[in-house]
């Protein structure tokens, strides 16, 4: 007998619904993404839009809906900015099949080479060299995103900088003049802090725009401590803490400052950068920031080689005016953070890193980058030429937890200390990393990162321990890494891959952002020649379509 009565859907997880969402918001965003597009279009002639008011209508919408729905209206006016940034648009066929494979030569490494030029360093002797207006060459540089934001913001302040190979150039000048200016400070929030305060000798208004991180920044700081130099900060988007800004500053500032505990680093790092600039006498008081001690060490041998006069005692620092004596040829320090990720090779693939240049201990993070090569098990040796690794005995990230383990490390080594961890994981079937699941937790741009790194590594985690599974793992899909240093680290994992194919990256080009000559280092392994041409940096995410592959 014929059974005509319908049969009875399959009932769907929980996990293929929210799948099917996921797809149709991201229908809906592509969608947005191009009514945005067209709402930014110039108005000339009678066409197009008017872009500020059509910002203002669609946020004012925004928040009226979002008055129907409880949670962290904070959190919302976030998802609004990342909206109004997002360009989402679909791919075309062939770019859906384009991803890079990461399958380095199982060789022990033979790296001798100079070290990467601290980026922090490169931006303080460049932002000395414009406010003097003194002619000068900084060597060693890693001419990356954070290098040319600060280099553009200042010539539109009339520095008169340029940029060569490795080298940046500062020619003799009348100084800066920030009046009146619209300055872009790119997406870096040392930058924008020191844009702010080498503007505050002049009289009037500066408008700083950013990046879409400066544009999320929380800026609240520069904020509340402004009014006391003499100068306000209006934020432009209403209910934002970031960029973009507007700057006012009647030109008069104090003679006595009394640095709040809330200035973050870099904010204080600015401050003393500036201070010689403002054609004042000033007594900056630092007994209340946590930071002085580390900064004070940073900041004063510049600021002393440059010939400014400068007296410390105790918790007051007195700053006269004027850099009358900028040395004309800098070589920077190594960069620690840029530098672990190259030194720990043979953490993964045994033999030698050699890095030509001085390694520093006053620079920030190289206490941190020398004690996690150690714990993985490397030598890390200061030598008068440079620094060394070689392996010197078992990896070892328990020794992290006598410095508050993984919450100890600077953000910008988490993703290395992870990768050690699942190296070692994949080699002896289990790693722990103390700290690992705190972080995993409550720290949300770790887990950003992790998440996807630890998944696609076919690895377990049990509270702090990395742990590889029983069987074969399943072929990964392609990663879209948060940012350079994850995909440095997913670099690293590739010599440890479960898979014959290697593991894929789908942006390799954000690395060139941080670190323009890192592929050409990775595809030499493992004894790479870095006197070849330099290929020109990609644009975004947007990579010229090769295969990273280095065997």
């Amino acid at each position: 007998m014929h059974n005509d009565s319908p049969r009875p859907r399959l009932r769907r997880s929980l996990v293929e619904e929210i799948a099917d969402l996921d797809q149709e918001l991201l229908d809906l965003l592509a969608r947005r993404s191009r009514l945005v597009a067209k709402t930014r279009r110039p108005k000339k002639e009678g066409s197009g839009t008017d872009e500020v008011n059509n910002e203002k209508k669609i946020r004012l919408a925004w928040e009226r809906t979002t008055t129907r729905f409880s949670g962290d209206q904070r959190m919302l006016r976030q998802l609004f900015s990342l909206l109004q940034e997002l360009d989402l648009t679909y791919k075309k066929e062939e770019e859906t099949r384009t991803d890079f494979n990461l399958a380095p030569q199982q060789k022990p490494v033979a790296v001798n080479i100079a070290g990467p030029g601290c980026s922090r360093q490169a931006r303080i002797w460049t932002a000395l060299c414009a406010a003097a207006g003194a002619a000068a060459r900084i060597s060693n540089v890693v001419v990356n995103d954070r290098v040319i934001d600060l280099v553009k913001a200042l010539n539109q302040s009339g520095a008169r900088l340029s940029w060569e190979a490795d080298t940046v150039i500062s020619k003799e000048g009348p100084g800066l003049d920030f009046a009146d200016k619209v300055i872009f400070a790119g997406d870096d929030t040392f930058n924008a802090y020191l844009l702010a305060f080498m503007a505050l000798p002049h009289t009037g208004m500066v408008k700083f725009t950013g990046g879409h991180q400066l544009k999320l920044a929380d800026l609240t700081p520069m904020r509340h401590f402004l009014p006391s130099l003499g100068a306000r900060v209006a934020h432009m988007v209403p209910k934002s803490n970031g960029l973009p800004l507007r700057l006012e500053s009647a030109g008069m500032l104090p003679d006595s400052i009394t640095v709040p505990a809330e200035l973050p680093e870099e904010g204080l790092t600015a401050l003393l950068l500036a201070a010689p600039s403002w054609g004042i006498n000033v007594r900056i008081n630092l007994g209340a920031s946590p930071h002085a001690q580390a900064v004070l060490q940073e900041v004063l041998p510049a600021l002393k080689a440059c010939g400014a006069d400068i007296q410390h005692a105790g918790d007051e620092l007195s700053v006269l005016p004027g850099l009358p004596s900028v040395p004309e040829n800098l070589r920077l320090d190594i960069d620690p953070l840029l530098a672990a990720y190259i030194l720990a090779l043979p953490a993964f693939a045994q033999g030698r890193v050699q890095l030509q240049g001085r390694w520093n201990s006053a620079v920030p993070g190289t206490a941190d980058a020398t004690a996690l090569l150690r714990a993985a098990g490397l030598s890390a040796q200061q030598q008068e030429s440079g620094v060394s690794c070689a392996p010197a005995g078992q990896c070892d990230l328990q020794q992290m937890a006598a410095h508050n383990g993984l919450a100890g490390v600077p953000q910008a080594l988490r993703p290395l200390a992870l990768a050690v961890a699942a190296h070692c994981a994949a080699t002896g079937g289990s790693c722990t990393l103390p700290g690992l699941g705190n972080a995993l937790q409550n720290d949300i741009v770790f887990r950003e990162g992790a998440d996807g790194f630890i998944t696609r590594l076919g690895l377990d985690v049990q509270e702090d321990t990395l742990v590889r599974p029983d069987g074969k793992p399943q072929m990964p899909a392609p990663w879209t890494c948060p940012d350079a240093w994850w995909a440095m680290a997913y670099a690293l994992a590739a010599f440890k891959r479960p898979y014959s194919a290697g593991l894929r990256l789908t942006n390799p080009g954000v690395v060139t952002d941080l670190m323009p000559s890192f592929w050409l280092l990775y595809n030499g392994l493992p004894d790479p020649d870095m006197k070849r041409k330099l290929k020109e940096p990609t644009d975004g995410d947007k990579p010229a379509r090769r295969r990273i592959i280095t065997g």
